[in-house]
């Protein structure tokens, strides 16, 4: 289970990226998901 979920969770991530980024163009409603989301230990 452990390798199994690595996987499908790495393809989440990579997808969930650029909807990070076009959440940060949108206004401040989406800056609230912000904080809850590692976005800046990404960069």
């Amino acid at each position: 289970m452990v390798v199994k979920l690595p996987l499908p969770l790495s393809p989440r991530p990579t997808n969930s990226i650029p909807r990070i980024i076009s959440l940060t163009h949108l206004p401040p409603e989406s800056q609230a998901p912000e904080p809850q989301v590692p976005v800046p230990g990404i960069i």
